[in-house]
């Protein structure tokens, strides 16, 4: 699936899960002293202070960029400037963060790096502030820049992490109830806008000449009558379709795709459900769909709320019922379904919450989702979730049911890449519908779980093996670039190449005795590590504290270059990957099959 400017939640909504999870702080009560309240600078100061440390630390282990791509001095400048907030200019970063995310491509020159380290600063700060309608003197620059070099050069913070969490949790929790809700009112406006409109354009339409209408308020118009057989909901029918809004604007379209449409009947719309069973094979209607019977309120991104549905679909053909659970294809649907259906038992929904049709429904459109459309989904189940009690309006209580399919199907076609074709609607909602009953699958736990297993773990593997095939082209490359970096190296004045292929420069002599470290040793160091294109990846000297290990816990590179130090020296040593982290990528800082240069100053054998 593409990534789209979804980028805010790589820090913001990552934020408020991340460390909303955390062990909340100790609330006992405790004798105190009376003090003063802070002040509203202060807490501005402290909640800036917080967010700049949570961006750095979250940007450094949760970010797939590249160590070039996260320079402190160009990121905290598009922070700066991002809080201008200039929508055109926003716009146009997430455009090149949406391409860049895609491409799965890091910047292969310095300038790229910059631009992305820039464009990154920029769009988390004014992503939130746009979407979230932060105001700009809820922040403190200077105060976010201290908290994000604190934690960049490893420095302790001036607040606890606990204390840091509370700050950002609740300050986020407020903002976004309150887009919400704001969002909340707004989209029942517009439903109930819609709902008006819908019901007089159906008034109107109703009047038209060869205009017919079902009891359910059903409209439907006769094109062209087929001499087929008729569906029924169990059948599984194909067609060619157009469906617009009100106004004429198309919302999908099968014609405009050039593919027909496959589909169990009883995985669409009650208005379809309805509808195609009027339709001989050969047939073209024009259904005229209430909202009832449409998506009501709970419509996807591309229809509005309550509106009207028009459809011109002609009927191809009606395809007799599969045995659900007699081929492979259905064997997993049944399980999938039946699976899903008993993992609900341990929490406490609603008989409509967990309503079949509206599950199957959301199933076969999880396969489509949008990035939008998911962080609707995940947003209204989180919701009902913290509030601990089902729905008691209907209409909600659909949105849950359809919502639990939608992302039992969107979890896995995102994850591990599984396809619409894969599954038989029908069989997943009768495997579904008998666990909300309580009855015995057709099928024992052993068949169950063989059935999923077979389909899954060679997607899982796939998966695995396309990202080991790529790690392994990344490190193929890297190790080409840093034998040719080295072979150049070892002709520079100074450069003493080992016999394992690793060179050094000795820097400062150091003392001058035979005091030398063993791998039994252990050392404390100021050292300062950068990739061959000089991208700093791990520095004590920038954290301002050395450090101290023992020489038998660290890369094979150290290893072997530490002995040949004095105390009080420096050296500089050029390690190929193979003694360092070989074929392994060490966080996002260090790709596979990367040469490493580390100057260090030796202090002290312990």
């Amino acid at each position: 699936m593409k990534n789209t400017v979804g980028w805010i939640s790589f820090f913001i909504l990552g934020l408020m899960g991340s460390l909303m999870a955390q062990e909340p702080s100790d609330t006992s009560p405790k004798a105190t002293k009376e003090t003063k309240a802070p002040s509203k600078a202060t807490l501005i100061k402290e909640f800036s202070y917080s967010y700049g440390y949570s961006f750095a630390k979250d940007l450094k282990e949760k970010s797939t960029f590249a160590a070039n791509e996260m320079g402190a001095k160009e990121l905290l400048k598009g922070l700066k400037d991002g809080m201008k907030c200039d929508t055109a200019k926003l716009g146009r970063i997430n455009k090149y963060l949406d391409e860049r995310l895609n491409s799965q491509t890091p910047a292969e020159t310095d300038e790229a790096g910059k631009n992305t380290a820039y464009n990154l600063g920029y769009n988390a700060i004014a992503n939130m502030m746009t979407l979230l309608e932060v105001p700009k003197t809820d922040f403190h620059y200077g105060s976010i820049k201290k908290g994000y070099m604190d934690f960049t050069n490893g420095k302790a913070s001036n607040l606890t992490e606990t204390v840091m969490n509370e700050k950002l949790n609740t300050y986020f929790q407020v903002k976004q109830a309150a887009v919400q809700e704001k969002a909340l009112a707004k989209r029942k406006e517009e439903a109930a806008k819609n709902l008006a409109l819908g019901q007089k354009f159906l008034e109107e339409n109703a009047k038209k000449e060869g205009i017919k209408m079902t009891a359910s308020g059903l409209q439907y118009q006769v094109i062209k009558e087929g001499e087929g057989e008729r569906p029924t909901l169990n059948s599984r029918v194909v067609t060619h379709y157009t469906g617009t809004l009100m106004n004429g604007k198309v919302f999908d379209s099968s014609i405009e795709r050039g593919q027909p449409a496959t589909f169990p009947l009883n995985a669409v719309i009650q208005g379809w459900q309805e509808g195609i069973p009027l339709m001989t094979k050969g047939s073209r209607y024009r259904l005229f769909v209430p909202a009832v019977l449409g998506y009501g309120e709970n419509s996807p991104s591309s229809i509005p709320p309550n509106s009207v549905l028009i459809f011109d679909v002609e009927l191809i053909d009606v395809m007799e019922e599969d045995a659900a659970t007699t081929n492979a294809k259905g064997q997993l649907s049944y399980s999938y379904g039946y699976m899903i259906g008993k993992s609900l038992e341990r929490v406490e929904f609603s008989a409509n919450e967990k309503s079949p049709n509206q599950f199957v429904q959301g199933f076969a459109k999880g396969f489509e989702a949008t990035d939008q459309d998911i962080a609707v989904i995940e947003s209204l189940l989180k919701a009902r979730m913290e509030a601990g009690e089902p729905a008691t309006d209907p209409e909600a209580a659909k949105k849950i049911a359809f919502g639990i399919g939608f992302s039992s199907a969107a979890g896995i076609a995102t994850q591990i890449g599984a396809l619409s074709a894969d599954f038989d609607f029908n069989a997943v909602g009768v495997g579904y519908s008998s666990a909300l009953k309580g009855e015995d699958s057709q099928f024992s736990d052993e068949e169950m779980n063989a059935f999923l297993k077979s389909y899954f773990e060679p997607k899982q593997q796939a998966l695995k093996s396309k990202m080991e095939t790529e790690q392994q082209a990344s490190s193929m490359a890297n190790i080409a670039a840093g034998a040719a970096f080295l072979k150049e190296n070892a002709k520079k004045e100074g450069v003493v190449t080992m016999s394992n292929g690793m060179q050094y420069v000795i820097l400062e002599a150091g003392a001058e005795d035979d005091v030398r470290a063993s791998l039994e040793d252990k050392v404390t160091t100021h050292y300062h590590g950068t990739l061959i294109d000089g991208t700093v990846f791990d520095s004590s000297v920038d954290r301002g504290e050395p450090a101290t290990f023992p020489l038998n816990g660290v890369i094979q590179g150290w290893q072997e270059g530490i002995p040949l130090m004095p105390v009080g020296s420096k050296y500089r040593f050029f390690i190929p990957s193979n003694l360092a982290y070989g074929n392994r990528a060490m966080g996002a800082s260090i790709a596979p099959g990367s040469t490493l240069i580390f100057e260090v100053e030796l202090i002290k054998i312990n």
